[in-house]
């Protein structure tokens, strides 16, 4: 029995419909799911467009949130792609904690500006090209 476990340790049996495809196009696509189920994992603890499951059963609720899911996905890669790859996500969530935006009424309009701006928050800034949003 132990010599059974040991010879399959570490195999992952595939079972596919594309009778067409290459082993290792079956093998590529098996594993490629991982990043897939990775990015849903982000929307449960989002990490800046927050898309919390609720509990529904009408399947109009249901279709609206997995649109949600999936503009709060194509969000969050638009993001990461825009952003420096040595920024983890710890990195760019603590530098989205920190800024905050103030909202001030000159000549009658309202102005815009980010505020808490630090060693943390300027990279994140300046990839997302939010300059114009910045103090003077």
């Amino acid at each position: 029995e132990w010599n059974r476990y040991y010879e399959t340790a570490g195999v992952h049996a595939i079972i596919t419909d594309h009778e067409d495809w290459s082993p290792s196009k079956v093998a590529r696509t098996y594993f490629g799911r991982k990043n897939i189920e990775d990015m849903f994992h982000l929307t449960k603890k989002a990490l800046v467009v927050p898309v919390e499951p609720p509990y529904v059963k009408e399947d109009h609720l249901v279709r609206a949130h997995l649109f949600l899911v999936f503009v709060g996905l194509l969000c969050y890669q638009y993001l990461r792609r825009k952003l420096p790859n040595d920024m983890s996500e710890k990195d760019v969530k603590r530098a989205f904690d920190k800024l905050d935006m103030t909202v001030a009424i000159e000549e009658n309009t309202p102005q815009f500006k980010l505020s808490n701006i630090d060693n943390d928050t300027l990279p994140l800034l300046e990839s997302l090209e939010l300059g114009k949003f910045l103090p003077e």
